[in-house]
């Protein structure tokens, strides 16, 4: 099944809590769009395949948005 055209909106930008959030930094700050989707697609540090996550959470901080994805419980999880 071919993936539905994809919108790269940012970037994780570090783990953030001993729960496994993690702070995305938006290309726009102003976009929402992590607001009106329930999963994203995410490209590990070292190139490799696409990884895709169900968001649990968004909070956004005057820096960044912080996110917990499903299933990723711990900073190890997330880094």
């Amino acid at each position: 099944m071919p993936l539905s055209p994809q919108l790269q909106v940012g970037y994780v930008a570090r783990a953030h809590s001993l729960t496994g959030e993690v702070g995305i930094k938006l290309f726009d700050p102003g976009s929402e769009a992590l607001d009106q989707v329930e999963r994203v697609l995410l490209r590990p540090k070292d190139g490799g395949e696409l990884i895709e996550l169900r968001i649990d959470t968004v909070r956004d901080t005057p820096k960044e948005l912080l996110v917990a994805f499903e299933g990723v419980e711990n900073r190890t999880a997330a880094e």
